[in-house]
């Protein structure tokens, strides 16, 4: 799939040590700690030099057609986002369970003046799906949903039709978070170069699909799945661009499944819930989830095989590694932007090469 493989090109030309979105391209990782402690932004102010910045900015991997890393090279982040006609980038870094620097590159349009900052929102994409996990997790704990029972005994309006999968086994809520139910959405399997879906509207309009928001909790003040975006967040919302770097018409799209990749958010908005993910993982905070029902949510429910980032997913998030470089790792990509976390539960920033 041209979507997955462009997200892989993106993670190797960081040199395994960020993360990525494009429109922008959102960016949040754990990584490892650098030698001062000032706080890079957009804002004015003092600018740090340490070392994880000037790999970000000037010792990118670069990647062939055929995603091969060429490892004795270097390229800048103004090379990369040149050469992947990507106009606007943000990047986070959590160290130390705590956001460390965030920063952002370009422009919210091609050919446009309005910067990225830390605070410009992008289209998240699949990475909607850990915030809704992690929301529909808070309702398994207050005993209104089962994560194992049937799901048609939760179902309301429409029901999954019987089969002989289905009489074998039951649909549960675990299996549809961890991919593992069985239903295909008949979108997954299409390319971000393919044509945009007639189902993604423009920002002007809007589905009548609709969530219940459950992060209210983390004060998420930036982080929304409501179509169209607030007119109040429009201005600083990155517009869509295609794999030419042409903004898409429409501008900022919208989608009918929101839950699953709807999400529009902050660099750091997404820390934060990241950051709280982390605690709850060690047992040091309860703001929305338990350490037990964390602790589900970061199993590995089943293998993946022939993925470039991850070996197994979880609940809302994708798992790989073991022990203190155990990580959880998200994708998210539309038709005009690009997105991907990184972070590790066990050490809060990445292992030292």
């Amino acid at each position: 799939m041209a979507g997955i493989r462009k997200t892989r090109n993106l993670k190797s030309f960081w040199g395994g040590a960020a993360l990525v979105a494009a429109t922008g391209l959102l960016c949040l990782a754990c990584f490892e700690p650098r030698r001062e402690t000032s706080t890079a932004t957009a804002a004015p102010g003092p600018q740090p030099s340490g070392q994880l910045i000037e790999r970000v900015e000037n010792g990118l991997i670069p990647m062939t057609e055929a995603a091969e890393p060429q490892w004795d090279e270097r390229a800048t982040l103004a090379d990369r986002m040149r050469h992947y006609a990507v106009p606007g980038v943000g990047v986070a870094a959590i160290d130390n369970f705590a956001i460390d620097w965030s920063r952002g590159y370009g422009t919210l349009r091609a050919g446009g003046d309005e910067s990225v900052t830390p605070e410009t929102l992008f289209h998240a994409g699949s990475i909607a799906k850990c915030l809704s996990a992690a929301a529909t997790l808070t309702l398994v704990e207050d005993g209104r949903l089962g994560l194992d029972r049937d799901i048609a005994e939760d179902l309301r309006s429409w029901q999954i039709p019987e089969s002989d999968f289905t009489r074998e086994e039951k649909v549960t809520l675990r299996r549809l978070l961890s991919h593992t139910g069985g239903l295909e959405d008949g979108f997954t399997n299409r390319s971000s170069g393919d044509p945009v879906p007639d189902y993604f509207t423009a920002e002007g309009s809007a589905s009548s699909v609709s969530l219940v928001e459950l992060l209210e909790p983390l004060g998420l003040p930036s982080s929304t799945y409501e179509q169209p975006i607030p007119s109040a967040q429009r201005p600083r919302a990155a517009v869509e661009h295609d794999l030419s770097g042409r903004p898409i018409g429409g501008d900022r799209l919208h989608i009918p499944f929101r839950a699953a990749g709807g999400l529009w958010t902050t660099l750091s908005d997404l820390a934060a819930f990241v950051i709280e993910i982390l605690q709850a993982h060690r047992g040091e905070s309860e703001r929305i989830l338990s350490q037990s029902i964390t602790e589900e949510m970061l199993k590995r429910q089943i293998e993946i095989e022939n993925n470039p980032v991850a070996e197994a997913a979880g609940i809302g998030f994708q798992l790989g590694g073991a022990g203190g470089d155990f990580y959880l790792v998200h994708t998210g990509g539309t038709w005009g932007s690009t997105a991907i976390l990184w972070a590790y539960p066990e050490r809060g920033r990445e292992p030292s090469s």
